[in-house]
């Protein structure tokens, strides 16, 4: 006797299965009896289709489904399959990668240079590639702007730093689902360009520009809900081939280092 059958597998947590299975009516069997079973083999299939319908509402956004639904010798089966991937459907690979748009403060460690300046306003756009891993690169424009006062320079004149800084990151994320709390530390290496703006004539012992190379390094937090991203960082920026200061007197005056600290929180978006 030829038999209809309807399987339905899915899970939330644990799997559970829901299999159901009406006998098919003899040759001439009462009609009502046959269609008592099919509409009670429809609705079974749409409290099926339903239930799988809301599953993916209450899963994790890592949990992808699959569904089968055919008719095989024995019946009809409709079964959903459900897996769970390495990382959240919102970055597209298992490293996770951050367009991130921030700012902050920054100011000179050195006396000669904090005596005739003030603290600069920051400013940065960063590409990170590598927030849910072990190790990360990025790499960075980054700007400054502060006003500076000294003999020989018009007033309001403005010192103003522009450069491009890469470096290599060691994380030690903690991730669940969509979420990421990261604490890392980095270095790299950049190149920065220093200019005097807003002043007609320069008599001054500084240049109206220098070009100078620093080593970035620092610790940072990174925090990611979804696709928003928030980073917050201390940088110290090490300078080398620095003659901003001193350079119209001898060579071995020219002693005041361009060293200088920032600290800079960003907004973005993670991939």
């Amino acid at each position: 006797m030829a038999a209809w059958s309807l399987a339905i597998e899915h899970g939330l947590g644990e799997p559970n299965a829901v299999a159901w299975s009406v006998p098919a009516p003899e040759n001439g069997a009462n009609e009502r009896k046959g269609f008592a079973m099919q509409f009670k083999l429809a609705t079974t299939l749409v409290a099926g289709l339903a239930s799988l319908a809301l599953a993916p509402r209450f899963a994790s956004a890592q949990t992808t489904y699959g569904r089968t639904y055919e008719r095989t010798t024995e019946g009809w089966q409709l079964t959903t399959t459900m897996s769970r991937q390495a990382y959240p459907s919102h970055v597209m690979s298992p490293m996770g990668a951050q367009l991130l748009i921030g700012g902050g403060v920054g100011d000179f460690t050195g006396e000669t240079i904090q005596r005739v300046t003030d603290t600069g306003g920051a400013w940065l756009v960063r590409l990170v590639v590598g927030t849910r891993t072990l190790f990360g690169a990025e790499a960075s424009y980054v700007g400054e702007a502060r006003e500076i006062d000294a003999l020989g320079l018009a007033r309001d004149s403005v010192l103003v730093r522009n450069g491009f800084e890469g470096a290599i990151r060691l994380n030690l994320p903690f991730t669940q689902d969509q979420y990421l709390i990261g604490p890392y530390i980095f270095g790299g290496l950049g190149w920065n360009r220093f200019d005097i703006v807003n002043s007609a004539r320069n008599t001054s012992s500084i240049r109206d520009g220098d070009d100078i190379f620093v080593v970035p390094f620092g610790a940072g937090l990174n925090v990611s809900v979804g696709q928003f991203a928030l980073d917050t960082r201390i940088t110290f920026r090490p300078a080398f081939d620095d003659e901003l200061i001193g350079s119209r007197g001898p060579a071995e005056s020219r002693t005041e280092s361009l060293d200088s600290w920032a600290f800079t929180a960003a907004l973005g978006a993670e991939f």
